[in-house]
């Protein structure tokens, strides 16, 4: 869930002034991203820019957010859906769940 976090507080950060796809690591506010800049760094120079020549790297940025909150829903949904199957086992309430319980 932690790389979920920062993932997104990486795309946050980078749309504060201008949506460019770049972080200055070096200002405090950015702490602990390093890495999540990294990791975008090399599939953004390794797979995507030569295989998406109209995606821009802010663009990568965003979808990397998105794919993150995603999967972060998912894990929330999965929690909670467990949390209350133990809580009640007939399955009758579907409360907690991100998304309108669907």
């Amino acid at each position: 869930m932690e790389s979920v976090v920062r993932r997104s507080r990486a795309a946050f950060h980078d749309c504060v002034t201008v949506c460019d796809g770049c972080i200055n690591i070096t200002d405090s506010s950015n702490a602990g991203l390093a890495d999540v800049v990294d990791a975008l760094e090399v599939l953004w120079t390794g797979y995507v820019a030569a295989d998406y020549p109209d995606l821009t790297r802010a663009d990568f940025w965003a979808i990397s957010a998105i794919a993150a909150i995603n999967r972060g829903v998912l894990s929330s949904n999965r929690r909670c859906d467990k949390y209350h199957r133990q809580m009640r086992p007939s399955g009758s309430h579907q409360g907690g769940r991100v998304g309108g319980g669907r």
